[in-house]
């Protein structure tokens, strides 16, 4: 397993690499210089033994997050945050995916909006899941929205299918959503990518199966 954490403002701080080759990067938003984010990012491959991130039938790659943005400033900004992660070793196969977003968002003033201080970035869902920087999944799809309160008001999102049947170079996530001015949201999760092999190969492998069923019984 390898892990990044720390902290910085938005706007001094515009992109840092982290272990095993990922990138951490901001895609655009406005307000940085009126913001700061705390976090921490771990990239990790189950079973460990493996110890390399990429293929191979019945491992899990993971990234997990905890984020935490601040806006402190006095108006609503919008936020979009990409991690994404090279793999070792190619895929050609099958992949399952899941995804979880999950949450509290604070009112730092003590005041409220009346409105929904969380929400979606423009069409976009808070978290995508990435297979070589495409969309493979999407987690809280638009639209969305969350009030915050003094004590917090928590949120949960999560999803999970068939992914694509190759990983060639990476895999990764963006996290888009919009906050209100005084406000703090703290974001947990993980994007999950599980190796199997294609249908088509348990198909023919359940044939030959049955095939022999038959001669036996023949």
């Amino acid at each position: 397993m390898s892990s990044s954490s720390g902290n910085f403002d938005l706007f001094n701080d515009n992109a840092f690499h982290s272990p095993n080759g990922g990138a951490w990067t901001f895609l655009g938003g406005t307000g940085f210089g009126q913001s700061a984010m705390d976090y921490t990012v771990s990239l990790s491959t189950a079973p460990a033994s493996s110890g390399v991130l990429g293929g191979s039938a019945g491992d899990t790659d993971t990234i997990d997050y905890s984020i935490t943005v601040t806006n402190t400033s006095g108006e609503l900004h919008y936020y979009t945050l990409f991690i994404s992660t090279g793999i070792a070793t190619p895929w050609s196969g099958g992949t399952l995916l899941s995804g979880l977003a999950l949450g509290t968002v604070f009112e730092l003033d003590g005041s409220s909006t009346g409105g929904m201080d969380f929400s979606n970035n423009g069409n976009l869902p808070l978290m995508q899941g990435l297979i070589d920087n495409v969309t493979a999944l999407q987690v809280g799809t638009a639209p969305f929205g969350v009030p915050a309160s003094p004590a917090g008001v928590n949120f949960f999102f999560a999803n999970a299918g068939a992914g694509p049947e190759s990983v060639v170079s990476s895999y990764g996530l963006i996290l888009a959503f919009a906050l209100e001015g005084d406000d703090q949201v703290v974001i947990n999760g993980h994007f999950k990518v599980t190796y199997v092999p294609a249908p088509a190969t348990l198909a023919l492998l359940a044939i030959g199966v049955a095939t022999g069923a038959r001669r036996r019984r023949g």
